[in-house]
């Protein structure tokens, strides 16, 4: 017989329900318990959220006053104004000292022979004296001061550097100009398919600009090459450009005047025969009242 034991547990609803023992090899048998009832759903509260308008009011920032704000502000645009003058100051002050430097470097080299022994040896001196006022009484001195001591600098040493500029720029632009000019003499006078069309009144207008521009052009290169290079140019790079320009604007729409279409040459021809007829018949009455008269 196997015994049996009462359960005391008091969760369970039966209060007298006993387990009998089974045998086991190793240990005692487990423990049978009754099916237990699902567990009620458990409800969820929901929250809701309110929303509210927040007014938030404010009297002045960080402490201050309108009449402070206003006071300060005044204060940072004056101290940007002087930022801003001091800056061109210093812009000023370094435009005079690379001015110095770089001309005065120049004239006795790339410059030379643009200026006259008596006139570099005064604005070498020019120079030197504004560089040593520039380190001196002048290394604190306002932003118009150093504009009006950089414009009387220049007032002498840019008409130099213009001489050494035309007698750069002035070669390629006369070899410019006399190639176009030579070019449209060249189109009036050809004999060229292509250029057939063109009537007499276009050759001739070919020829007397691009003739006369040659006529200007070789005139005022010969007064040119009796100056110095340090004198004053006669003949600058601008009036070669203007010329060249006067000269296309007349020669080139003639230049590029295309050819008749097929069509209009077709419808040309009858018109000239036409217009040649009535001379031809003109002429045969004359001739048949003479061999009358010779018959008389």
């Amino acid at each position: 017989l196997h015994g049996f034991r009462q359960c005391t547990d008091s969760a369970l609803a039966c209060g007298a329900c006993c387990l009998f023992d089974r045998p086991s090899g190793d240990g005692p048998a487990p423990m049978e318990t009754e099916a237990q009832p699902p567990a009620a759903p458990r409800m969820e509260k929901k929250l809701r959220a309110k929303k509210s308008a927040l007014v938030v009011s404010s009297a002045s920032v960080a402490g201050w006053t309108a009449a402070q704000l206003n006071e300060y502000f005044e204060k940072e645009g004056q101290m940007a104004v002087a930022d801003k003058l001091q800056e061109d100051t210093n812009e000023a002050k370094n435009a005079l000292e690379s001015y110095i430097y770089d001309l005065r470097s120049k004239l006795y080299e790339s410059l030379g022979q643009y200026v006259q022994e008596a006139d570099r040896e005064a604005l070498s001196s020019q120079l030197s004296a504004m560089e040593d006022w520039l380190y001196g009484d002048g290394e604190d001195e306002t932003k118009s001061v150093y504009v009006a001591k950089l414009a009387e600098l220049k007032a002498k040493g840019d008409p130099i550097r213009a001489r050494a500029a035309e007698d750069d720029t002035r070669p390629g632009a006369i070899e410019q100009l006399r190639r176009i000019a030579e070019q449209y003499i060249s189109l009036a006078d050809s004999t060229l398919p292509a250029h057939a069309h063109l009537e007499a009144a276009d050759r001739d207008a070919l020829r007397k600009e691009a003739g006369s521009a040659l006529e200007w052009l070789n005139e005022k290169v010969a007064l040119q090459a009796q100056l110095h290079k340090y004198d004053e140019p006669l003949l600058t790079t601008a009036d070669i450009t203007k010329k060249r320009d006067v000269v296309e604007r007349v020669c080139k729409p003639i230049a590029s005047k295309p050819p008749p279409k097929k069509e209009e040459a077709k419808a040309e021809q009858p018109a000239a025969a036409a217009a040649a007829a009535p001379a031809e018949g003109a002429a045969e009455p004359a001739a048949d009242g003479g061999n009358a008269a010779a018959a008389a």
